[in-house]
């Protein structure tokens, strides 16, 4: 805190009132002490109830349990086989870390969790979606959750069918449709999304005799694109940047369209930023599986009938609480790279350069818990 002030320095000499003029110090306060906040222009008040002593503004109640930001991201949806298999979706994208329309579908930001000590909270990490086999459509992801929050998995890509299976499964971002022997596009269009999670799978292309081209995946932060005569396969979406960790790391992109080798492909990597797989092409090599730990949706397969897909990308569970918490998790987690082998066992949070938050990064759990305490 600055210097108190002095009431007889806020009288001036004509005797008129020229008001208080509150400190504005930024380090810790005490009890019953008051400031400006030059930045937010607000008026705060010391708050030691808090978990974490803190300024807060006049109207803002304390809050006496931590805090947990959350970004919960379901597993990418497998590529879709065949002459052009459509790209997996990326795994459903939710998070509570950050500010503005960042969280998936570019919605905004949700409420963070304010977590009680000794309670279990349920804990899953999606898996990714299997790749499509001898003209398949890829599966689905598997969804992840944390407390009450699910971000569900990823559509699987459709196939080159010229049938209901061309089309891409709706997921958490859907999957993109497969390309087929006819003209224009697709007649069946890529999966659909869930709400607040992700975006749509793209259309496949129907190029007469010579080429077909699968759609691509949607992705986090945008949709597939349509497979093309002129660009080749649907490019997966992109994912979305968050920072959660301390630094921007981008996930939940979509899978890119594979295709027949009489196509055009201007793109060398048709994957959506953020884990995306690759799709085939001949000029390209095989599809590429999306990217563990991001949700990503697999690229799809091309060339022939059975030419496959490949798998979506687990998803991830990202956790962070202020300092002065411990974390129990239930056996078969892996959290913060270590594998979890009895029940209730505390794993340290990790540090976070330049803040006093601890985080947790869970890579594997299947209908586990985590329990918080205090430390």
């Amino acid at each position: 805190m600055s210097k108190a002030f002095d009431f007889s320095q806020s009288i001036k000499g004509d005797n008129a009132f020229d008001g208080f003029m509150l400190p504005t110090g930024s380090g810790n306060g005490e009890a019953g002490e008051l400031r400006f906040n030059s930045t937010t222009g607000q008026m705060e008040y010391w708050s030691p109830e808090d978990f974490n002593p803190q300024w807060r503004g006049m109207d803002e109640d304390p809050v006496t349990s931590p805090t947990a930001w959350y970004l919960v991201i379901g597993g990418g949806g497998g590529g879709g086989a065949g002459y052009a298999g459509g790209g997996g979706g990326a795994g459903g994208y939710r998070t509570s870390y950050g500010t503005g329309n960042i969280s998936g579908g570019l919605t905004p930001v949700e409420d963070p969790i304010e977590i009680s000590f000794n309670t279990a909270y349920d804990l899953t990490v999606g898996t990714g979606g299997a790749k499509g086999t001898s003209g398949n459509r890829g599966s689905n992801g598997g969804s992840s959750t944390f407390h009450n929050i699910t971000s569900d998995g990823g559509g699987g890509g459709g196939t080159y069918a010229n049938s209901a299976d061309e089309g891409g499964r709706d997921g958490g971002s859907g999957g993109g449709a497969g390309g087929a022997y006819g003209s224009g596009l697709s007649t069946y269009p890529g999966g659909t999304r869930t709400a607040n999670q992700g975006f749509s799978g793209g259309s496949g292309h129907k190029g007469g005799s010579t080429c077909w081209s699968g759609g691509g995946g949607g992705g986090a932060g945008t949709a597939g694109a349509n497979g093309s005569d002129t660009t080749g396969t649907g490019a997966g979406g992109d994912g979305i940047a968050n920072s959660i960790t301390g630094s921007s790391v981008t996930r939940g992109g979509g899978g890119g369209g594979g295709n027949h080798s009489t196509c055009n492909q201007t793109d060398a990597d048709n994957g959506g930023s953020g884990g995306g797989g690759r799709g085939r092409h001949l000029s390209q090599g095989d599809a590429v599986a999306g990217t563990d730990g991001t949700g990503g949706g697999g690229g799809g397969g091309g060339d022939s009938t059975t030419e496959n897909g490949q798998v979506g990308g687990s998803g991830v569970v990202i956790l962070r609480t202020p300092g002065g918490v411990n974390a129990a998790f239930s056996a078969g987690v892996t959290v913060n790279g270590t594998a979890v082998s009895s029940d209730g066992t505390n794993v340290n949070g990790a540090a976070i350069s330049g803040s006093s938050d601890l985080l947790w990064t869970v890579t594997v759990a299947s209908s586990d818990t985590v329990t918080f305490t205090e430390q």
